[in-house]
């Protein structure tokens, strides 16, 4: 039997990875809205995009599945 060891720690490291860059922009709101005058409509816009894509892309993953070789 194949050890996925390996292949979860990565899912596992890019799921960590894919939470820093999702929480981090939240951060810089006002410093974009004042910087570069992007209304907060706009801003709230992003998280909206990034939060239905990763929805999407996390409904996909779960229904992938390998196929066992014979």
């Amino acid at each position: 039997m194949p050890d996925y060891r390996k292949t979860k720690l990565a899912c596992y490291l890019g799921f960590i990875t894919q939470a820093i860059a999702a929480n981090f922009a939240p951060l810089l709101f006002l410093k974009f809205h004042k910087d570069y005058g992007i209304s907060l409509g706009n801003i709230a816009l992003i998280s909206t995009v990034y939060f239905f894509t990763q929805l999407l892309i996390d409904l996909f993953c779960a229904k992938f599945k390998i196929k066992k070789q014979p």
